[in-house]
């Protein structure tokens, strides 16, 4: 199925402070357009509230953010349709009518994952034994995760969980994704739930939220921000008939969040340059203007929107992107994320065979080798701990920009944690991004790129908040 997606133009909608705002479309308009297409439902509001409403919202931003048409939320349309042809078909269509500022053709958006470890943690026999021996949660495997160290290996959480706030005090995550397991033994103290769309139950999105929210609790993993509040909100909104909208999502999120809070999104989807199988050509989700519009709203509410880059292994400062990952032409300001190797590699910070690349991506994180919550959605969601009950399940080798990712959120709210603490106010995501890029540990050359293929450093939260008088 295809997401087609289109901005209806100000000069129909009417002006950005008009109180009298047309709809589309009309019922001709309708029968003109979509008569003969093979539409998945009817065409529906990409931000479902009434166009007043988030007219309201924009009006309150700065005058820079309204002055981009781009911004207006009320103008975001979409319809699904079945295949390819009937979204080409409808894109055309609405490409001649006039009233249209653009049109997209979204597939569908998938999980940035890519399992892979460098290190077998316990053998299978050990992993019997601990069942056999302990039928009570699991041993702590907070010695294995590796991503908490001291720079370079890490992004030294455990430096900062001895300081005020270190540990996300004071801050909310939403991860926009498609499902979490919130009933899993290591995810019990700061969960929230699904603040919007439904929940799939997805080992994916358990084995993200253990990275930055795993309870602090003696046994299982330790979340590099575990006293931060965690919530959910699915890009999925109609399960029964597959419809997804990740741009509504964060809209939702960034709405139900406080300055300095962070919004994940932990999703990819075929862009211009994909091939078709696998997830080569994948791209971050702003490339599409909703999502993009989306980001932007979030940040301009001082949300921290940190954004898997995508495994398609893509240069995005190619011409086919059309400058949509040029920060000269657009900036959503979210953080984008690249793929490294972990310090288990031969060559650590190096960029990842898949992990897209260019000047756009700010910070890396692990890309293999991730110990976190799992389930037993798949044999690497339980390969640590293999147990019957999913919400008992332990993995070794989570990764990708889906892993990647959760690290920077566990450094974001490790930083604003601790500028609360301290009474002061929480960075602006602009300059969160800036502290992150500029004290990270340096991104290294390896053997499928030099470090000019930016994935950007690695978090260093030790110089990070040395920076800030926080160490």
């Amino acid at each position: 199925m295809y997401r087609v997606i289109w901005q209806v133009s100000q000069s129909f909608l009417g002006a950005l402070d008009s109180t009298e705002l047309r709809t589309f479309p009309t019922t001709s308009e309708e029968s003109k357009l979509f008569s003969d297409i093979r539409m998945v439902g009817d065409a529906e509001s990409v931000f479902v509230r009434p166009p007043i409403a988030l007219r309201a919202d924009l009006l309150a931003m700065p005058e820079a953010f309204q002055a981009d048409p781009a911004n207006d939320l009320a103008g975001y349309h979409h319809a699904f349709v079945e295949d390819f042809a009937s979204a080409t078909r409808l894109r055309d269509r609405l490409l001649h009518e006039g009233t249209v500022d653009g049109v997209e053709i979204q597939p569908p958006p998938e999980e940035p994952v890519v399992f892979g470890r460098l290190q077998e943690h316990m053998s299978a026999e050990a992993r019997h034994e601990e069942l056999s021996l302990h039928p009570a949660p699991p041993r702590d495997f907070v010695a294995l995760q590796g991503y908490l160290d001291p720079a370079p290996d890490g992004i030294d959480a455990r430096f900062a969980w001895t300081r005020p706030g270190g540990r996300g005090q004071g801050i909310t995550i939403v991860d926009v994704e498609s499902g979490w397991n919130f009933q899993h033994e290591d995810l019990r103290r700061k969960q929230i739930g699904v603040v919007f769309g439904a929940n799939g139950n997805s080992d994916h999105g358990t084995a993200v939220l253990g990275i930055y929210s795993g309870d602090q609790n003696g046994f299982g993993v330790t979340g590099i921000s575990s006293n931060a509040i965690a919530g959910a909100a699915s890009a999925i909104y109609d399960r029964n008939r597959a419809k997804w909208n990740a741009a509504r999502a964060i809209e939702i999120a960034a709405d139900s969040l406080q300055a300095g809070d962070v919004v994940l999104l932990e999703m990819h989807a075929p862009g211009p340059n994909a091939p078709g199988g696998g997830q080569e050509g994948y791209v971050a989700v702003e490339y599409w203007p909703a999502e993009f519009a989306a980001i932007r709203y979030a940040v301009e509410r001082g949300i921290n929107v940190v954004e898997a880059a995508g495994n398609g292994g893509e240069d995005l400062d190619d011409s086919v992107y059309d400058d949509r990952f040029s920060r000269d032409h657009r900036d959503s300001g979210a953080i984008l994320v690249g793929g490294g190797m972990s310090a288990l590699q031969p060559a650590p910070r190096s960029r990842q065979p898949w992990s897209n690349y260019g000047s756009r991506l700010d910070v890396q994180g692990w890309g293999d080798s991730i110990v976190t919550t799992g389930g037993r959605q798949e044999a690497e969601y339980h390969d640590l701990v293999d147990h019957p009950e999913g919400g008992r399940c332990y993995t070794q080798s989570f990764g990708g920009t889906s892993g990647a990712s959760p690290i920077v959120v566990g450094a974001v709210a490790a930083v604003n944690g601790c500028l609360k603490a301290a009474g002061r106010p929480v960075f602006s995501p602009a300059e969160m991004r800036r502290l992150l890029t500029e004290t990270g540990t340096p991104q290294s050359d390896g053997p499928y790129g030099s470090s000019s293929q930016r994935i950007g450093p690695l978090p260093d939260l030790r110089a990070a908040l040395g920076r800030l008088g926080l160490a």
